[in-house]
């Protein structure tokens, strides 16, 4: 019989051991001391017709150092999906260093970064585009455990070297990967370009305390605001919990109750700048419970839209690509709520729900931060060549921005119809 365990107030029976074939993870061990070492991370335990593919590539770019390992320690599944890869995960973390030398970064094959980030919020192809965006990102340890090392996402083994088409099956993906390879010798691999400051979450219990917090809000230069709710639906639904952040380093988290949407109005309406993430969300929650007279000036969604619109763009998403420090923040709020099956946000664990809750506006404003300074580099680096004045920051703000507030409006009032016309 297998073995039970609790989690929270629920009791639950482990999945029994999966049959399956266990290998060694080590597939090409070639550390030399003194220069660059480096870690290739496969997908799977990959064919030795393969690894002789790879190997050459690694070899042909000048990089003499390396291991290359494979994620999981069994062959291919057909059952690929996230919590799966997660339960065959390998020990390839011990080759992070290697005789005492710490990798460079990591190149992280096709599913490889599902296991590093344990969820499926971005994929490779997220990183195709290495033009207008970064080709990698930074995996912390402060919510997954690590590595603390710049990933590089490339595709999949199986994608990489279709052996089927022949001795040298090289394809775009392939031009992509050996391109990386180059990259990966010449880049910096300090942490300057990210906000790794420390942060704190402040769950303000009483109204005079909440009053009093939002007067000190007023004037902020940026401030991100996010809701916790019961639903999707704005007008069925409860409002639950507010949160903001004016320096990304401070979540305050109120309970909605204790909130005088009078002074709120003023703190939304004096702000300079106000960012949510999908703010049509959260406006509509905030309009219904009598917070009107107010709009967002911008929107990390729309711009992340604005800049790449094949790229996953949620906050989950955003946080890995610019928040280091944030990878997989709410990996633990999306555990208790699949354990506990719960449908009600406001039904988690109190404790739990403010921790995560106060993150989302601390990783908002980084977010924000972090996209303009990356579309004010896109803008000056791939100018309009016919309307110079058109740039993506002028067509987010302009277009965008009024486009989404407006169909907000609609949604929440309706369209007002003459029917004498």
């Amino acid at each position: 019989m297998a073995n039970a365990f609790s989690f929270g107030s629920v009791r639950q029976q482990e999945k029994p051991k999966q049959n399956l074939q266990k290998f060694d993870s080590i597939l090409k061990e070639n550390y030399v001391p003194g220069y660059k070492y480096f870690l290739f991370l496969v997908d799977y335990v990959i064919d030795q017709a393969r690894l002789d593919l790879l190997v050459k590539d690694i070899e042909r770019a000048g990089i003499l150092s390396y291991c290359i390992v494979s994620v999981i320690s069994v062959k291919k599944q057909k059952d690929d999906s996230t919590t799966n890869l997660i339960s065959l995960e390998s020990n390839w973390r011990k080759y992070i260093e290697f005789n005492g030398t710490s990798c460079e970064c990591i190149v992280a094959f096709g599913s490889a970064i599902r296991v590093l980030n344990k969820s499926a919020d971005v994929n490779f192809y997220d990183f195709i585009d290495d033009k207008f965006n970064s080709p990698r990102y930074f995996c912390g340890s402060e919510f997954i455990g690590g590595p603390d090392k710049w990933i590089y996402p490339v595709e999949g083994i199986g994608g990489l070297y279709p052996l089927q088409l022949g001795n040298d099956p090289t394809n775009f993906l392939t031009r992509f990967f050996r391109e990386k390879l180059r990259r990966i010798q010449k880049e910096d691999m300090s942490l300057k370009s990210l906000d790794m400051r420390d942060y704190e979450v402040k769950y303000i219990k009483t109204k005079e305390e909440v009053s009093a917090v939002l007067k000190s809000l007023m004037n902020s230069e940026l401030l991100a605001a996010d809701t916790e709710t019961s639903g999707f639906h704005f007008i069925k639904d409860t409002l639950g919990t507010l949160q903001l952040s004016n320096d990304g380093e401070i979540g305050y988290v109120f309970d909605w109750e204790n909130v005088d949407t009078r002074i709120l109005r003023q703190v939304f309406k004096t702000a300079k700048r106000l960012t949510l993430a999908n703010a049509k969300f959260d406006m509509k929650f905030l309009w219904q419970n009598g917070v009107t007279g107010w709009y967002p000036t911008d929107d990390t969604v729309l711009l992340s839209h604005a800049i790449n619109s094949n790229r996953t763009k949620g906050l989950k998403a955003a946080a890995i690509f610019y928040c280091g420090k944030f990878t997989g923040y709410d990996q633990e709020l999306d555990n208790v709520v699949k354990r506990l099956k719960i449908k009600n946000y406001l039904e988690i664990p109190k404790d739990v729900l403010i921790r995560y809750a106060g993150l989302d506006p601390i990783v908002t404003w980084r977010v924000q931060k972090a996209l303009d300074k990356h579309v004010a580099k896109i803008d000056k680096k791939f100018p309009n060549e016919k309307q110079p004045e058109w740039t993506i920051e002028r067509f987010y703000r302009e277009v965008m921005m009024p486009n989404a507030n407006m169909v907000s409006e609609v949604e929440i009032d309706g369209i007002y119809v003459d029917s004498n016309s």
